[in-house]
């Protein structure tokens, strides 16, 4: 949950910084017995000041520790440079943050983009970006970056984004990469998409489930193409019995971090059930889900946004450089979500949850099949979606 690692963080790094060792006044200094041997004239009434080393000491230590906390917190960088050319990656949202560091890091490599963004103005400035990242890259090694439009808030447009990228680059295209990587964050009130749907589990989950289906024939055509859906450690705020009022009608039962956690945990249960039906169909396309960290993206702009400033958010303001000295910059927190698109030690993992670039449990609830059934079932009701496993 961001918010609890943000209090969580407060403490450990009060604690850190806090550090100080008692006892009683430090005896002169060095500084100021030399001083005195050299006989440099003093004022009685103003003495120099004096070192004191206890407490040098100490601010060192804090500052080793706030460095040391520091570098766990910005979580692992993957370090490896594979050959992804002739690669094809669809990255959702990746005009920003976590989308568009992953860009540049897997264009990086060799690979071929395809930016699906809601805005093509900023789909195309991405691709502008992208590019510029590659400019002292050998010609022949650099793939083709691109961008169409996509609205993950109505089926419809996600329909046609499947449709246009088949006409850009062919019904058969092989698509080794399928990120879905866009979401919404904490929205204060509760919002519809232009179907219907709570508009934080229809952009993060529901528009991306028919995303999944409409590509998963071309994912099935690249050799062990993958499925990275981003998730999150707030896939933790979900209450057991979520998937009774899975869109939080009920009069009163909507809450901004509620919503956005059972979001994040459709994102994980569906990673398992797709993997449990690839398996069953002998499918050789690998599933996985990820949580990025605590990262310094758009994602939090409805949080702290002027008319919606929530009680919580007011409260949080004191904590802000806390937030930000525990939080990743994008680049760092895409590291996972590149792990699993790029490496192949994670082609015996599907179905897995990543955290730091390594399998991590998740909650109980991220674990539960029966759930994860359900609400397959469900989401195929709500979209329509037609999957051939």
């Amino acid at each position: 949950m961001r918010v609890q690692e943000c209090l969580l963080v407060f403490a450990l790094v009060g604690q850190a910084s806090g550090f100080s060792i008692s006892g009683a006044s430090p005896s002169p200094s060095r500084l100021s017995r030399l001083s005195s041997l050299e006989a440099i004239p003093q004022d009685p009434k103003n003495p120099p000041p004096e070192i004191n080393r206890r407490k040098l000491y100490a601010q060192a230590v804090g500052l080793g520790a706030l460095t040391a906390g520091k570098i766990i917190l910005d979580g692992p960088k993957y370090k490896e440079t594979p050959d992804l050319s002739g690669k094809n990656i669809v990255i959702t949202g990746g005009n920003t943050g976590l989308g568009l560091a992953s860009a540049k890091q897997l264009a990086g490599y060799g690979a071929n983009i395809l930016i699906a963004s809601r805005s093509p103005e900023k789909g195309q400035a991405a691709v502008e970006e992208v590019k510029e990242s590659l400019k002292d890259k050998e010609e022949g090694k650099k793939g083709n970056i691109d961008t169409l439009q996509l609205d993950l808030a109505d089926l419809k447009s996600i329909k046609e984004f499947a449709s246009a990228l088949r006409q850009k680059f062919g019904k058969d295209f092989p698509l080794d990469v399928l990120m879905n990587n866009a979401g919404v964050m904490a929205i204060p009130q509760r919002e519809e998409t232009a179907d219907g749907f709570e508009k934080q589990l229809g952009i993060n989950h529901l528009g991306h489930f028919l995303l999944t289906s409409l590509l998963l024939e071309n994912v099935a055509k690249a050799s062990k193409g993958r499925v990275v859906n981003v998730s999150s450690r707030a896939h933790e705020l979900a209450s057991p019995d979520w998937l009774e009022d899975l869109q939080l009608t009920k009069e009163g039962a909507y809450d901004p971090w509620k919503a956005y956690g059972r979001s994040k945990l459709a994102n994980i249960l569906f990673t398992r059930e797709l993997d449990r039906r690839l398996r069953a169909a002998n499918s050789d396309i690998v599933t996985l889900a990820c949580h990025p960290g605590l990262v310094r993206t758009e994602l939090g702009r409805y949080f702290f946004n002027g008319d919606n400033l929530g009680p919580l958010a007011i409260g949080l303001v004191p904590f802000l450089p806390i937030g930000i000295y525990a939080s990743r910059s994008p680049e760092r927190g895409a590291q996972t979500q590149i792990f699993c698109s790029a490496d192949d030690r994670v082609l015996s993992e599907s179905g897995d949850y990543f955290a730091n670039c390594k399998v991590n449990p998740g909650s109980d609830a991220s674990r539960d099949f029966e759930s994860a059934a359900k609400l397959w079932k469900e989401s195929v009701r709500l979209t329509g979606a037609s999957f051939a496993v």
